[in-house]
């Protein structure tokens, strides 16, 4: 049984980015997670941060390529855009071409 939730630095900066908790540092932001975030989540927290944080860091071809195949491809894309995944024009062409047919993409990319 799960005694706490795991913070390294890379959860403490995706959760205070995410908004999901205001703190200077992991230990703060282990205490913050475990106020409000259901016990049962707590094993999954930080390999679902740790991950999403290396792929924007490393894959973030392959991100921006789930992003636009989830059911909600702009919130998605407004998540990575919150955690540093910079959608800049030119930079990857399918964000261009969804870009192009979706005012609401189109929106969240910067020139």
């Amino acid at each position: 049984r799960q005694q706490g939730i795991c913070v390294d630095t890379h959860v403490h900066r995706i959760a205070n980015l995410l908004g999901w908790v205001r703190t200077k540092t992991p230990e703060e932001t282990r205490t913050a997670l475990e106020s409000w975030l259901p016990k049962k989540e707590w094993p999954d927290i930080n390999v679902l941060l740790v991950g999403l944080g290396q792929m924007q860091q490393q894959s973030s071809q392959q991100l921006l390529e789930r992003c636009l195949a989830a059911p909600r491809p702009e919130e998605a894309l407004l998540l990575v855009k919150r955690i540093g995944l910079q959608l800049r024009a030119g930079r990857f062409a399918d964000l261009d071409a969804a870009a192009a047919k979706h005012a609401g993409i189109a929106r969240l990319v910067s020139k």
